[in-house]
């Protein structure tokens, strides 16, 4: 019995050694991983900051069709430049996937900032309901007490959030609780990817030639079935949607929404379009934005096909542009500033389709790859 002390003790010292030495020498790698997978709360805290109190700011939230790609400059910059006779600082915090269960939770931070005014985008390929991806936990940690008492009863479990998760998530606000975590999820992440895992090689299994371009298709059209869905004050993201601008109606700063422009060509020659649909998810949105004493502004079918890069709704400059000048007046009637005069070469909008269109036999609109069709 004298011997089971001594050789727990020799097993402690030994894991301790272990822990230890793998620390020192694969430590610095790993929490590299974990601040690559939690590298939101950074983020948030460079981007959400007012550097100049004289000026108007405007807080920009937005997926990843906002941000700024191979060149092309974001649409949220263009639409703040040079406003007539004001200086206007945007802050953009814009990253891929983010959704209003993500704007909830970081819209405390967006705040503190004081912001003049808060523009959103509702984009209809973020509210699908099959989407499985938790709501990342670094941002959940930005809520506050009064944030979370609120939304208890919001459709977090929609997302695999439970209200004790959200609650761990706060512990994430201590610096060194925040840099343990980094550490485990980098050696969590190198444990999922290590050999170990699949020692014998064994090859993932790949679609025959034959049948890649059908998979392809079918991944296009399930994914596009995303941007003609209906949506229903039901719909859990319309109900994040509905707190996070009560949020911002209680602090009385004023609020611009906007639908997220979408290739409706190619939703149309699927035959995914349908107007009356389209309608009614508009009148959701906008009632649901007009409650909280926001603007609503439709941008639906507000690109040319050619102004798209890929199928998942992300813009080229043209298309950029074209949005920026859409949104300004609006970001200016917000602001109670004049509006900036219309460009002389902004052509006006597509009309969006009639009704619903059945799809030729054959024909479709070219994917580049399944990875172009992402999640804005």
């Amino acid at each position: 019995m004298r011997r089971v002390p001594i050789i727990v003790g020799s097993a402690l010292i030994t894991v301790g050694t272990v822990l230890g030495v793998t620390a020192w020498t694969i430590g610095p790698a790993l929490s590299r991983v974990g601040d690559a997978l939690y590298r939101h709360r950074d983020v948030v805290r460079q981007t959400l900051v007012r550097h100049d109190p004289g000026t108007r700011a405007v807080a920009w939230l937005g997926d990843s069709t906002m941000m700024w790609a191979r060149g092309v400059p974001s649409y949220a910059r263009l639409a703040t430049r040079s406003l007539p006779g004001e200086d206007v600082e945007p802050f953009i915090f814009a990253m891929p996937g983010l959704d209003f269960f993500h704007f909830y939770c970081v819209m405390p931070r967006v705040l503190e900032a004081a912001p003049d005014l808060v523009v959103m985008p509702a984009n209809l390929f973020n509210f699908r309901r099959d989407r499985q991806e938790g709501v990342y936990p670094d941002l959940c940690s930005f809520q506050t007490t009064s944030a979370l008492l609120r939304g208890a009863g919001l459709p977090w479990h929609r997302r695999s959030v439970t209200v004790p998760r959200l609650l761990l998530t706060r512990l994430l606000r201590a610096p060194l609780i925040e840099r343990w975590v980094r550490f485990f999820e980098g050696l969590r992440v190198a444990a999922a990817e290590s050999a170990l895992r699949n020692p014998f090689g064994v090859a993932p299994y790949a679609l025959p030639p034959d049948a890649r371009a059908g998979e392809v298709e079918r991944r296009v059209r399930r994914h596009l079935e995303h941007a003609a869905q209906r949506i229903t004050d039901e719909h859990p993201v319309a109900q994040m949607m509905d707190a996070t601008l009560a949020m911002v109606r209680r602090r009385g700063v004023p609020i611009v929404v906007f639908m997220a422009p979408v290739n409706v060509a190619a939703v149309a020659q699927r035959g995914q379009y349908d107007r009356a649909r389209h309608l009614e998810s508009v009148a959701v949105l906008r009632r649901i934005t007009e409650r909280h004493g926001g603007t609503f502004v439709d941008l639906y079918g507000g690109t040319l096909p050619g102004q798209f890069r890929d199928l998942g709704g992300h813009y080229d400059a043209a298309g950029m542009r074209r949005i920026a000048m859409a949104l300004r007046p609006h970001v200016a009637d917000a602001l109670g500033i004049p509006r900036p005069a219309a460009a002389a070469d902004w052509p006006r909008m597509p009309a969006l389709p009639p009704k619903r269109v059945r799809p030729s036999r054959g024909v479709g609109t070219p994917a580049r790859s399944p990875d172009h069709a992402a999640d804005g």
